[in-house]
């Protein structure tokens, strides 16, 4: 196993270790790791947010704070990935509405 971890480029380390990690918990408890993540960061948007609109807090804690929870977010998404499956595709059709509705409002735009 070690020779085979050594053959391994970084990214397929990496989704092992991911795969290691569900296969330890359980999809169950990465599943609800991964909402609590994303609640989380939920807060810290807010807090930004708060700070923003109305200077409460302090930014630096608060973007150190935001930089942490998107880490643990975008750990707990590549578990979902191994729980529920590759989404690129699904991604590249939401990117390519995205991009269709910033060119539509752009036309728009120019038209007004």
């Amino acid at each position: 196993m070690e020779f085979e971890i050594a053959e391994m480029t970084p990214e397929q380390r990496e989704m092992a270790l991911y795969e290691e990690a569900v296969e330890h918990f359980g999809e169950k408890a990465q599943i609800l790791q991964a909402v609590e993540e994303m609640a989380e960061l939920t807060k810290a948007l807010l807090k930004y947010i708060r700070y923003k609109d109305f200077g409460h807090g302090d930014l630096g804690d608060i973007l150190e704070c935001i930089n942490e929870e998107r880490a643990d977010v975008s750990i707990m998404l590549n578990q979902l990935e191994v729980i529920f499956g590759d989404n690129s595709e699904d991604e590249c059709l939401k990117l390519k509405h995205l991009r269709d509705f910033l060119d539509e409002d752009t036309r728009k735009g120019e038209r007004e």
